[in-house]
């Protein structure tokens, strides 16, 4: 729309976002928690840091995943579908706002290489295929049988 990035965690993300979804009503919306925050990575960074800043991001980093989740399940309340993405190591997918939801009726969780996708990363020796372990959540039964490919060694 603008550039600016939708992070969920800014008060005006929140209102564009459900200006959006109120007048548009898509069919699905995709989402994920903020990678930098819930990765395997940060853990190593966060004993480097105070504990007023860790407390600081993770309370932005949970303001984005709690609204994710109730984006999720307005969806659903209207018969549309969401999609949420993961790593299979994000801490984000311990919190409790995520436990509930992948509890809930219409809620399917998968997991997926994204090697079996075509991910590729490059670096000074070339391209390859990237495993990425990643789960997937979705309300769309369509879509979880479509993510659950997983690498048999190959990649």
């Amino acid at each position: 729309m603008d550039g600016k990035p939708w992070g969920f965690s800014k008060t005006e993300m929140r209102k564009r976002l459900w200006t959006k979804l109120i007048r548009d009503k898509p069919l699905l919306v995709v989402g994920n928690p903020m990678c930098t925050d819930w990765s395997t990575l940060m853990s190593l960074n966060w004993p480097h840091m105070s504990e007023e800043e860790v407390e600081r991001r993770m309370t932005e980093a949970r303001k984005h995943l709690k609204s994710c989740m109730k984006v999720y399940r307005s969806q659903a309340k209207h018969g549309r579908y969401s999609l949420h993405e993961h790593t299979s190591a994000a801490a984000s997918s311990r919190e409790p706002i995520v436990q509930k939801m992948m509890k809930m009726q219409d809620s399917i969780v998968t997991k997926a290489d994204q090697c079996q996708y075509g991910l590729i990363v490059e670096d000074k020796f070339g391209k390859a295929l990237a495993k990425k372990p990643t789960k997937f959540m979705t309300s769309s039964p369509f879509i979880a049988s479509n993510l659950r490919r997983r690498c048999e060694g190959s990649c």
